[in-house]
Order: C-alpha cells, then structure tokens, then sequence
C-alpha cells in the first residue's frame, strides 16, 4: 500500500501545483492587409519556457520569441488570429513557466515598389 501511495501522492501534487490561464489575443503580430495576404500556411503553436528556483524566476518567458518560432515553423511572414496563454508547472523546489501561442501562419505577397521616371 506504501509503495503506491508515494507515486500517486506525487502525481496528484504535480497536478494541483499546474495551471493553465488566458492571457490575450491578438489580430496579427504586425499591421497587415487582407489584400496582402498570398497564402494561409495553416495553424501553428509555439512556446517560450522559462525555469524557477524557488519560486524565483530566473527569466520571463518571451512571448515575440514564441511568435517567431511559430511563424519560422511554417516558413511564413506573420501570424494572425494569435492566442496566447500562461502555463505554469510547479514543483516542490523548481518549476517551468511557459508563454504559449497559437495562431494561423501567412505569407505575403511580394510588394515591388513603384519604378521611378528619370
């Protein structure tokens, strides 16, 4: 009965020391015009983690770091539609906090700028 009740006992505890909250969204990580975009590449979720030490953290984690990652993981231009939330895993002495983000890749048209007269 021992032998079980410390596995057990350590999986509830990681449980109830782990969240998940919201914490914002937004349209597109820079301005842009529908009329710019050439192609939806799909959905894409991306994560920044940063590590604690007794509840002291040793960085925050990057939310632009995370976008990037999601749009270099399609090999697009930007992310619309962007979600973003807060996962935190604690444990007795360390812990991770993670900045999620999740939201659709695009690539843009190519713009030539206007030819000059001479």
């Amino acid at each position: 009965m021992k032998k079980r009740f410390i596995p057990v006992l350590a999986i509830v505890l990681g449980f109830a020391f782990s969240c998940v909250s919201p914490r914002g969204v937004a349209v597109s990580n820079i301005p842009v015009n529908p009329e710019q975009i050439d192609k939806n590449l799909g959905r894409a979720e991306a994560a920044d983690k940063a590590w604690h030490i007794f509840m002291i953290p040793l960085k925050r984690p990057d939310i632009a770091r995370a976008i990037e990652k999601g749009v270099q993981s399609k090999e697009g231009d930007a992310m619309i539609n962007i979600q973003l939330y807060e996962k935190n895993i604690n444990f007795i002495l360390f812990g991770c906090t993670s900045a999620v983000v999740t939201g659709e890749v695009i690539k843009l048209k190519k713009i030539e700028p206007p030819a000059t007269k001479k």
